[in-house]
């Protein structure tokens, strides 16, 4: 998180905004247990533990989704040969790719 949710000031590690006073703890808190889960699923993937790969990237995107969880979990899902999830998941990241591309001409 770069930036406050309620007034966009920058951030630094501070758990209060210092310009609005918002208490950022707890989000903060759910974006390190959201990379915290990254993490594990790309260590699971080198590891070859498939089961344990879907697990750990289910709960990052269930924590905050970015377009780089959501395809790990999408490869994730086909190693599990959760293949409808895998194939819906790669059909949302294509369409937001080209709404984004349409809007920014």
């Amino acid at each position: 998180m770069q930036r406050c949710p309620s007034c966009n000031a920058r951030l630094n590690d501070e758990w209060n905004c210092h310009r609005c006073g918002a208490n950022l703890g707890l989000l903060m808190y759910i974006n390190r247990q959201a990379e915290d889960h990254y993490r594990l699923a790309v260590s699971a993937f080198i590891t070859g533990d498939a089961k344990s790969m879907l697990f750990h990237a289910k709960r990052a995107c269930a924590l905050r989704q970015t377009p780089e969880r959501l395809g790990l979990l999408a490869c994730a899902a086909i190693l599990s040969y959760d293949f409808d999830l895998g194939v819906s998941i790669i059909g949302r990241l294509s369409e937001d790719r080209t709404k984004l591309r349409d809007t920014t001409g």
